[in-house]
């Protein structure tokens, strides 16, 4: 379990000559001075990383993207920012990370708000289910100043985006992601989307109502599996609504209700 004085650390390809000027972070580092333990998870998407910035890596035919929990020494992250030779990848200093019940959670976290680079093939499943979602916002009427697609808040550090915000005035009220339990990657996706609940909830203190539009009705929610049902629990665990797409309507017309819309 990961203490509340984790550190993270960013690594980043700098910029590079004139055709590529923008640094792109490509992976992220937690460290537990506690037990002195550290977990990296990078990009697995380098044909991308290479077009943004010139880089090329090839990954070993073994090495994964993820890694740990390994053993480290003391201050690691501080002496790798403090002793490496800046060259293509670099190390950012440590900054401190809030408290996550498991690694799992943290390195999730961290990795989706720091990483922007798209997953290698687009990101799994939860692509179609996401354009389904904002199809029905659409065909609802939602428009003007109430509704905004992938509206990005300001954490005073890496920003958060969330995918579909409904607003009273100028204030965030609602917040709906897309998920689908078909996708053999549900359970990261639904993680990667906790992070930013959590992030909004704890470090912005905003009062967001969050729901996850399942991509199925309710009657098969059970045929996703065991990455299904573990989807479903973490949700439970943070109190997001899953709304099943037999469900969707309804829902949104209780938006509209709470927004005082016509």
């Amino acid at each position: 379990m990961l203490m509340p004085d984790c550190q993270f650390s960013t690594i980043t390809v700098a910029p590079h000559g004139p055709e590529h000027p923008d640094p792109v972070n490509v992976g992220v580092i937690v460290y537990d001075p506690c037990t002195n333990t550290a977990y990296r998870k990078v990009t697995d998407n380098w044909e991308e990383v290479h077009r943004r910035t010139g880089y090329r890596y090839i990954p070993g035919r073994d090495e994964p993207a993820e890694q740990g929990p390994f053993k480290v020494g003391d201050g690691y992250l501080q002496s790798l920012a403090d002793g490496q030779v800046l060259d293509r990848l670099v190390v950012s200093q440590p900054k401190s990370l809030m408290h996550f019940d498991t690694s799992e959670e943290a390195l999730e976290w961290v990795y989706s708000m720091q990483v922007g680079v798209p997953p290698r093939g687009g990101g799994g499943g939860q692509g179609g289910a996401a354009a389904r979602l904002r199809d029905m916002i659409a065909r609802a009427g939602f428009g003007g100043g109430c509704y905004k697609a992938d509206y990005e808040i300001d954490m005073g550090g890496p920003a958060v985006r969330l995918p579909n915000v409904f607003f009273a005035g100028s204030e965030p009220r609602s917040a709906l992601f897309a998920l689908s339990l078909d996708s053999p990657d549900s359970h990261a996706e639904a993680r990667v989307a906790l992070g930013a609940v959590r992030a909004v909830r704890e470090l912005a203190g905003l009062d967001v109502e969050f729901s996850a539009c399942i991509a199925q009705a309710e009657h098969e929610a059970d045929k996703g599996g065991e990455c299904a049902r573990r989807s479903l629990e973490l949700l439970r665990k943070w109190n997001v609504e899953c709304v099943y797409w037999d469900g969707l309507g309804a829902k949104l017309e209780e938006i509209r209700r709470a927004l005082a819309l016509p």
